[in-house]
């Protein structure tokens, strides 16, 4: 029980750093007034130091662009809300699970020695969490030459790393695991990822879902390929992309250093294709939706969306099929940071309807978007009172209060218009954030406060 207690404890220590810096200024445009309600959870990440904190954060926004909810964080992926409410990110050593209020109560890692891999994790409706780690052998390639990185030679102690996934019930026992070893020939991997001599990733798995049959749907990056595996026989039935592929694809444009492969209701395939690959032979980056015909062989694109610029995304990315028919897209790391473009939301047709940029370039794992947050987190209060011929906004918040201005304490006079909010800084580091009001011209309340 002291080990378990221990390893909480370092999760939470990290997990709970906090470096009170200023929230980064993005915006989010919309085209569409339907986009009108629910919330976007990012942990976006630097790409380039023009300030030097925060590396990284968590993000809750508005669809308007207003701040609900932020934390800065030495390291943080994946934040994001499970179908039981509760609320995770990772924190460079496991994933922290946070209840309605957004306090840490809990932690989940890979069991049974296996290091725990950041890109995802889930939550089952029987309770059980489903990860992906990474078990680690040593190896001789001394004398492997991989084809199109022929200058590469790896080892002969290579440390070579098995993804794995895990399945864990509530109380952490392991349940299921399946190990890729001898499933991803290293002949298959894209040239672009034989870098390190140290160490390889076989094949660096990115996203697991988990279809009503139990089986899993595993993103396979460096082979550039999604399978999927029975869960009974531990075999891999099929595979899309890839040097192996089950299927052809429709467009003839197989997709290259994927992303974040999820079943839809229909039972179709969407991800987000990074079209990153070795120098000539990438493609611009996209979301897009497989429909496969298994009598065909073929795999069918029925959506996709690519940003109206030309982008390639080097690594992370993702997206989520939302209400509507919209689908949020995350680009990731953005190749040599050409775009200053975080996510954005397209319709049904491949139609642009938001856009998410941040002032400072940011990249992004992946975003999400909810409709409500179903929480107990309380916001600080925000209403505004006129006297003397000023406009004086005000909180009954108390402790480390601090308006979006930098004044401190319960009270601000307004002197020009903008928009304003009050955060409240909580035990753990995190700012609570009121409503915004937006002041207009004549320092008229706009909206915000009962407007």
């Amino acid at each position: 029980m002291r080990a378990v207690s221990l390893k909480f404890l370092i999760c939470i220590l990290v997990a709970s750093v906090s470096i009170h810096a200023q929230i980064p200024q993005y915006t989010i445009t919309s085209q569409n007034p339907e986009l009108n309600r629910g919330f976007f959870f990012l942990a976006p990440f630097k790409m380039r130091m023009t300030v030097a904190k925060p590396l990284n954060f968590l993000l809750i926004s508005d669809m308007k662009g207003n701040p609900v909810y932020y934390k800065d964080s030495v390291y943080a992926s994946d934040f994001k809300m499970h179908s039981n409410g509760v609320f995770s990110y990772f924190n460079s050593r496991c994933f922290v699970l946070m209840d309605g209020n957004f306090m840490i109560y809990d932690s989940v890692q890979c069991v049974n020695g296996a290091e725990t891999d950041s890109h995802d994790f889930q939550i089952l409706p029987n309770g059980n969490y489903v990860l992906i780690g990474m078990r680690t052998e040593t190896g001789n390639l001394s004398k492997f030459h991989p084809k199109g990185a022929e200058s590469w030679k790896g080892s002969a102690k290579i440390k070579l790393k098995y993804g794995i996934i895990q399945e864990l019930s509530p109380d952490k026992k392991l349940v299921y695991e399946w190990n890729s070893k001898g499933e991803f020939p290293l002949e298959d991997f894209d040239p672009v990822y034989f870098k390190d001599t140290s160490k390889l990733d076989i094949p660096h798995f990115n996203s697991v879902d988990i279809d009503s049959a139990g089986n899993y749907l595993v993103s396979a990056r460096y082979s550039n390929e999604v399978v999927y595996v029975n869960k009974a026989t531990s075999k891999i039935e099929w595979r899309l992309g890839g040097k192996r592929s089950t299927f052809s694809f429709s467009d003839n444009v197989p997709f290259l250093g994927q992303h974040d492969a999820r079943f839809l209701p229909n039972k179709n395939i969407l991800l987000f294709d990074n079209g990153y690959s070795y120098t000539g032979n990438t493609h611009n980056a996209r979301g897009v939706e497989y429909q496969l015909d298994f009598k065909k062989k073929q795999a069918l694109v029925v959506w996709k969306y690519e940003w109206h610029k030309p982008l390639v995304s080097d690594a992370t990315g993702g997206t989520q099929r939302i209400e509507n028919g919209y689908t949020v897209i995350d680009f990731g790391k953005v190749q040599n940071m050409q775009q200053n473009i975080l996510a954005a939301v397209a319709d049904s047709s491949g139609k642009t309807m938001m856009e998410i940029t941040f002032a400072d370039t940011m990249g992004s794992y992946r975003a999400f978007w909810y409709p409500a947050l179903n929480t107990t987190f309380e916001r600080p209060d925000i209403y505004y009172l006129r006297f003397e011929g000023s406009l004086h906004l005000m909180t009954h918040a108390s402790g480390n209060i601090e308006w979006n201005t930098g004044t401190k304490g319960n009270e601000l006079i307004v002197s020009k218009p903008g928009k304003y909010y009050v955060t409240q800084t909580r035990k753990d580091g995190s700012l609570a954030i009121s409503e915004t009001i937006e002041v207009g011209d004549g320092l008229q309340v706009i909206s915000g406060a009962g407007k």
